[in-house]
């Protein structure tokens, strides 16, 4: 096996080592219930009082047709064909809870062996996986008050930029911590504040992106126009971060600073002068100008550049409801563009070496 497959097959399992694991470890202990069909069988949220238990379906007999027949010989035609259908029905059922049984036998291993060894002890007393996760979630499980005083935390620590941490990382914390503020309904997501929040924590990153977005959400409600949530902005964001670095020749993981070899990411947008200009964003959602835009310039293109289908239909949406005048422009750019290609292979078919039999003491 190459080492590629061996990194594309490797399992990464989340140990219960403290209260912060809790979320993520009970969320990987749900998933595994549910696609087993026994969560209702060990939902630790569960009074026991009020716990499904998983009994084996019992083998119809000719009493469950007829209770006054034992001998299914003496069964009528259409009774023994009701018995027919429910003994087929039996081995459904008996097949579902043998797989239910096997599955809540394994799921005891899979909690001992993902916890801390310091927590086995609240495990072993137990007779049923229910019991187990009952006696971790009271010991362990942070609070809500807890939780919510983490997460309050997190999420002011993201609104500033930091200079070391990864770019894919920091926005997937940003979606993370989002999602868990809104699940517990904290004021500090409410309305629109995450989107704000967001956008001026990427300010000292991509200040076109950002100031782009603030004049939009602006103009938005003015119209009363419904806003983008934060996932769709984090989307919009991650893929103009793509683009831009692209088109500029970085990886679309380079690293998450403001500045890549001693120049911001975004000095494209900046006149010698030092001061800002302040640039639309194209119907591609990145800042730059129509004639740099392979959506819409197909001789820009590189030869292996290939659109993204999300991106692609939004430039079609947008181009069939723009207005003349912007087609205008965009017809323009194609235009100039198509003239400055000519120009650059007219170029370099004059620097063309001349074929043998050229002129003598050609260079």
């Amino acid at each position: 096996m190459s080492i590629t497959s061996q990194h594309s097959t490797q399992r990464v399992a989340i140990i219960l080592n403290g209260p912060n694991d809790w979320d993520e470890w009970i969320g990987v202990i749900k998933s595994k219930a549910i696609g087993n069909k026994i969560w209702e069988y060990i939902n630790p949220s569960t009074v026991k009082d009020e716990l499904s238990i998983l009994t084996e379906p019992s083998y119809p007999l000719s009493a469950n047709v007829n209770p006054a027949i034992t001998d299914p010989d003496k069964l009528s035609g259409a009774e023994k064909e009701q018995l027919k259908r429910l003994q087929a029905e039996y081995k459904r059922k008996i097949s579902l809870y043998e797989r239910q049984d096997t599955a809540l036998g394994n799921l005891r291993t899979f909690i001992q062996e993902t916890i801390s060894r310091m927590y086995l002890t609240y495990t072993l007393d137990c007779e049923t996986p229910y019991d187990m996760l009952v006696g971790l979630k009271q010991r362990i499980a942070p609070t809500d008050r807890a939780r919510e005083a983490e997460l309050v935390n997190k999420y002011n620590k993201l609104k500033k930029a930091p200079k070391t941490q990864s770019l894919d990382h920091w926005l997937r914390e940003w979606e993370k911590v989002y999602t868990d503020c809104k699940l517990l309904d904290l004021p500090d997501v409410s309305r629109n504040r995450s989107l704000f929040d967001f956008l001026n924590a990427i300010a000292s990153i991509s200040p076109g992106f950002s100031d782009a977005w603030m004049m939009r959400i602006q103009e938005k409600q003015d119209a009363g126009e419904a806003l983008p949530d934060l996932y769709k902005m984090v989307e919009l964001f991650r893929n103009n971060r793509r683009l831009v670095n692209a088109q500029k020749g970085l990886p679309s993981h380079s690293a998450f600073a403001a500045t890549y070899q001693g120049k911001t990411l975004d000095s494209d947008n900046t006149k010698t002068d030092g001061k800002p200009t302040f640039k639309r964003p194209c119907l591609c959602g990145v800042e730059h100008q129509f004639k740099d835009c392979p959506y819409l310039v197909e001789s820009i293109r590189a030869k292996d550049w290939k659109p993204d289908p999300a991106i692609q239909k939004q430039v079609d949406e947008k181009l069939e409801d723009a207005s003349p005048k912007m087609k205008t422009s965009i017809k323009w750019a194609r235009k100039r563009a198509s003239k400055k290609q000519e120009g650059k292979e007219k170029q370099k078919e004059e620097k063309s070496p001349i074929p043998d039999g050229g002129p003598a003491g050609y260079f």
